[in-house]
């Protein structure tokens, strides 16, 4: 999915079961919305996989999760 403002992607995130890449300091002060660390840290900027609190994570999601942690730990 494509959105052309930050906003409506956490609002996206925030209603739906959708995860998304975002950087870290998005997440600060966003009290429906956690952040899962991605370490070891690689990039230039830090990154987190964000959803919202409690939300179902389908097979799609968990299978992103754990190919994107995956990646992070063998580099």
């Amino acid at each position: 999915m494509k959105a052309n403002f930050l906003s409506a992607v956490l609002e996206i995130v925030h209603h739906t079961q959708l995860t998304t890449l975002l950087p870290s300091n998005i997440v600060s002060n966003r009290d429906k919305l956690i952040a899962i660390a991605l370490a070891p840290s690689l990039f230039q900027r830090t990154a987190v996989l964000l959803q919202r609190k409690g939300a179902y994570q389908n097979a799609a999601t968990k299978a992103f999760i754990q190919l994107a942690h995956q990646h992070y730990e063998s580099n």
